[in-house]
């Protein structure tokens, strides 16, 4: 039995990943003032009371059509919104309803689904006294909650809980364990291309621009009923280039992903040189002791002849010595 899912939805930096981390009960998604940090969605399983469900994150909607990237998370709420029960619509408290909510509002009440309006950031009595505005997006009684003080969240999964179908809250029966593939490397080298080529679909935004994932993004598939789980992390630069507390906390992300996963896929570029950070990748995953494949993307750029393959094979394995034992894997996300 599939949990039903929940989709937490709005506009940039409400709160939504806070809101995430608060009912996960760990810390999955990145939470920073910066707007636009989540872009892709991000899953987890939740139990609470009776009820068994599936909690998705979503990126901000900021409906702006001259930004491809923004078209691009807004594609992935539209997904999201599609595929859940229950809908937790989040807005902030402390800056009262914003044009952007007034047209998210309207694109919801199109759904046939349960919508809930969750007034993020009251942190004190005088906000949710003040919060009657948000009365005015005509989707139901507004739930007040404050991620900072843990307040008003339990109400809240509790009403979410009774508004699904019984048969839909019933535990899954157990599962074999996923095989979890970590597909870590640098920034730009085809990462999410290449999951989005294994699942056949565009999960993952993509975009010429380097440092478009922002989080590891957990993605369950099934092949040959063998249930495997993809973890998309953000590329990791050098340390003496990482320059914001958001990128140290992403690759922190990707070093924690390479510990829980099972296997390590590290991606590198072929139309680039190999780099310091593939190999203080490489070292890493050696030094975890993690079965490893490490994947050249991107081939199909590459101009070849009869010895273009034994001469890549040659350089890898003389830059890269500490990962001796893994297979290489030439590939291409486009072809």
């Amino acid at each position: 039995m599939t949990h039903p899912i929940v989709a937490i939805v709005g506009r940039p930096n409400v709160g939504k990943s806070s809101i995430f981390n608060l009912i996960a009960k760990e810390r999955i998604a990145v939470v920073h003032d910066q707007p636009g940090v989540t872009r892709d969605r991000i899953y987890a399983d939740v139990e609470w009371g009776d009820g068994y469900f599936t909690i998705v994150d979503t990126g901000g909607l900021d409906l702006d059509p001259e930004d491809p990237l923004i078209n691009s998370v807004q594609w992935q709420v539209e997904v999201a919104l599609e595929e859940a029960t229950v809908i937790l619509f989040v807005v902030d408290a402390q800056t009262g309803i914003m044009p952007q909510d007034l047209l998210i509002a309207n694109m919801l009440r199109k759904t046939d689904k349960e919508i809930f309006v969750v007034v993020n950031k009251a942190d004190n009595a005088r906000l949710e006294t003040e919060g009657t505005e948000f009365y005015q997006l005509a989707l139901g009684e507004p739930f007040f909650t404050s991620c900072a003080q843990n307040m008003g969240i339990n109400i809240l999964l509790d009403e979410v809980v009774f508004a699904m179908p019984e048969a839909e809250t019933e535990k899954s029966d157990a599962v074999t364990e996923p095989i979890k593939i970590a597909i870590v490397g640098r920034p730009n080298a085809g990462k999410s291309s290449l999951i989005n080529a294994i699942l056949g679909e565009d999960r993952m935004i993509v975009d010429d621009r380097p440092g478009t994932t922002r989080d590891a993004v957990n993605i369950s598939f099934t092949h040959d009923a063998v249930p495997f789980e993809l973890i998309d992390t953000a590329g990791m630069r050098r340390k003496s280039t990482i320059n914001s507390q958001l990128e140290q906390w992403t690759v922190q992300r990707a070093i924690r992903s390479i510990r829980k996963s099972d296997i390590s896929w590290l991606v590198v570029d072929a139309t680039r040189e190999i780099a310091h950070q593939d190999k203080t990748i490489g070292s890493y995953i050696a030094r975890q002791g993690k079965p490893c494949i490490l994947a050249v993307n991107k081939w199909d750029l590459i101009a070849k002849d009869n010895s273009t393959f034994n001469k890549f094979v040659d350089s890898i394995r003389r830059q890269m010595p500490q990962l001796f034992y893994v297979p290489l894997l030439f590939v291409s996300a486009v072809t």
